[in-house]
């Protein structure tokens, strides 16, 4: 039976690591479901399953799950945030971005969150690589910084290269917003 506003789990952000004998998988699982106020509500959480190769079959030996911090959360969405915009899909963008968000282009153009969207048929990504990822919360906000290295083109102009990037989030009715960010050659 499935009560009304009972949860749906989707399992997303799958790193498998194998040797010949053995093999970890983790994956990112949210839980979607219907406060009795009837707004939707989702929690996430991290999986480990740990397997072992024994008589020529995996067999699993460990399994174990844990709720998501806020800083594990952030992270997950820059991951979701760069993903769409490796895809030219602008909807994980459209549910986070509030309103009244704003960037600050390599170029040190202010650009607005209508602006933003439309851009974003402009761009053609090879791939986006991102590392020295940063995390800093403060109650209902939050700082991530990193560097990318950038393949790719907004329209004709080639954008390849290795940026630093911040992006400011806040809590907007228990769910993490992006506010503003900015990009930095």
């Amino acid at each position: 039976a499935n009560p009304q506003g009972a949860g749906t789990a989707k399992y997303d952000h799958y790193d498998i690591t194998c040797t010949p004998n053995t093999a970890v998988i983790s994956h990112r699982t949210a839980v979607t479901f219907r406060r009795p106020d009837g707004t939707e509500q989702t929690n996430y959480s991290r999986s480990v399953h740990v397997l072992e190769k024994r008589s020529g079959n995996w067999v699993m030996i460990s399994n174990a799950g844990h709720p998501l911090n806020d800083a594990a959360n952030l992270l997950y969405m820059e991951r979701d945030l760069f993903d769409g915009t490796l895809h030219n899909d602008t909807k994980f963008f459209e549910r986070v971005a509030m309103d009244d968000y704003f960037s600050i282009n390599p170029e040190g153009v202010v650009v607005t969150r209508p602006q933003s969207l439309a851009n974003a048929k402009n761009f053609k990504f090879d791939s986006i690589d991102t590392d020295d990822v940063q995390v800093s919360v403060h109650g209902d906000t939050a700082v991530v910084s990193g560097r990318a290295n950038v393949k790719g083109k907004i329209g004709a102009q080639d954008i390849n290269g290795q940026y630093r990037y911040m992006r400011v989030y806040t809590k907007d009715n228990g769910r993490w917003r992006v506010v503003a960010a900015q990009i930095t050659p």
